[in-house]
């Protein structure tokens, strides 16, 4: 019998069908996943998408975003897909662990006291990306009582990643604002340190702005009436609302660069190159499309040597994703034991070894099936020749692996696929409304 979850509406939406990818589909309003050797099948009066599992032997349906109320058996009865691993109740657990999100994106918001009121009105509309660790929006209200208020507000205009303007005639009135806060931002923004985003909350005559450079939120919000006090909105929370999400979508961006920064160095300091224009807009396009997916998820990284991956490491914590490492096959077990990882990643040779010819990597993968820990693992190499990769690839598969893989862009390929489909079986996943993979 196959299983999958009935759909209200005969429309599946195709998202992302990227080979080596789940397959993600929204349909009112939720996700489905399946793989991408599945198939649109109908069951009476129902529309469901028949998913083959990894190994391609048992059909499976899950989602992202499933009702809480579900339990998680239903959500995938076959196991063909892998579920996650029950902890011997004879090993001593850990307490439990708070997941870990994405690192927020600190903002400072400038502003007149004159507008306290709108800023706290935009500050509203910004809860759930706060909520969310998704930002970090500083203002001089949160200065404590006592405070040293000219240092702060300096410390935070120099570190802030985003600098949101309120732009109102009071904004151009104030001294400090223009004469200081503005001028520092826009000093960032041309040395490449910070984002500035002008929002235009009142009207007023702001020909040869020193921001008229940049775009300003709302849209066209220099227009007559265009602004989040102006009359071309129902009301101002209409106004606010695209305001947020003209934030949201730069915060995205921006996360997107810093997992590309992060790309560069690893090519540099691996294959010796700079990423090409094709390895740069998957890897952002990675970010973009699944990173408030995967963010909380939990990789075991394996390594003798960790600091060769201190750099991927950084770049998985740029996703939000939890990363512990361990240095051997012991203490990999053990940790796998003691809790539960959505992936894990592991080099193929390491110290110490039970033999010289014997791979640990290989060794951990082998110990992992037998114990019926389903665990996905991709193995994470040097650079190697081409016939020696297939070697691996080989043994690898025949072991359970996800694959194995020298390019940093497979592996995060690799690594984002495994943890969307963790969160498609994890009753605890938020609900994410996926953009379109480019």
């Amino acid at each position: 019998m196959n299983n999958f979850f009935p759909l209200t509406r005969s429309e599946l939406a195709q998202i992302s069908n990227e080979e080596g990818f789940p397959d993600v589909f929204r349909v009112d309003g939720r996700v489905y996943y399946g793989s991408s050797m599945g198939r649109p099948v109908r069951d009476g009066q129902h529309q469901g998408f028949d998913a083959l599992s990894p190994e391609g032997r048992h059909p499976v349906q899950a989602r992202i975003g499933v009702d809480p109320a579900v339990e998680g058996d239903e959500r995938a009865r076959d196991g063909g897909l892998r579920r996650r691993k029950m902890p011997s109740t004879n090993v001593p657990q850990p307490p439990a662990e708070t997941p870990r999100r994405n690192v927020p994106i600190e903002a400072f918001i400038s502003y007149a006291h004159k507008d306290e009121a709108l800023r706290q009105a935009l500050d509203e509309h910004l809860a759930l990306l706060k909520s969310r660790r998704f930002i970090d929006a500083w203002h001089d209200r949160r200065i404590a009582p006592g405070g040293d208020w000219a240092h702060d507000i300096d410390t935070h205009l120099a570190s802030a990643r985003l600098i949101l303007l309120l732009v109102t005639p009071a904004f151009f009135a104030s001294g400090y604002c223009t004469g200081v806060e503005m001028k520092r931002a826009l000093a960032r923004e041309r040395r490449g340190e910070a984002s500035v985003i002008p929002i235009i909350m009142k009207e007023g005559d702001y020909a040869g702005a020193p921001f008229s450079h940049l775009k300003e939120l709302p849209t066209d919000g220099l227009a007559s009436g265009r602004s989040v006090a102006g009359k071309k909105w129902k009301n101002r929370d209409e106004a606010l609302r695209e305001v947020t999400i003209g934030i949201r979508t730069h915060l995205e961006e921006l996360q997107s660069r810093r997992l590309v920064k992060h790309a560069v160095r690893i090519y540099q300091d691996k294959a010796k190159r700079r990423p090409s224009r094709e390895d740069r807009l998957e890897i952002g396009g990675l970010a973009a499309s699944f990173g408030r997916i995967i963010a909380g998820r939990r990789v075991l990284w394996v390594d003798d040597n960790p600091k060769n991956n201190e750099v991927e490491c950084a770049a998985f914590a740029e996703l939000g994703i939890d990363v512990k490492t361990a240095t051997d096959t012991k203490g990999a077990l053990t940790c796998l034991r003691a809790s539960s990882y959505d992936a894990v990643v592991s080099d193929w040779t390491r110290h110490p070894s039970v033999a010289p010819d014997v791979s640990e990597g290989l060794r951990l993968l082998r110990t992992m099936r037998r114990r019926s820990d389903r665990t996905p693992l991709v193995f994470y190499v040097g650079w190697t020749s081409p016939k020696e990769l297939a070697q691996r690839r080989t043994l690898a598969a025949e072991a359970g692996a996800t694959g194995v893989t020298a390019s940093p862009r497979e592996l995060l390929r690799w690594c984002v696929g495994e943890l969307v489909r963790s969160a498609a079986l994890d009753p605890r996943a938020p609900f994410v409304e996926l953009p379109l993979y480019p």
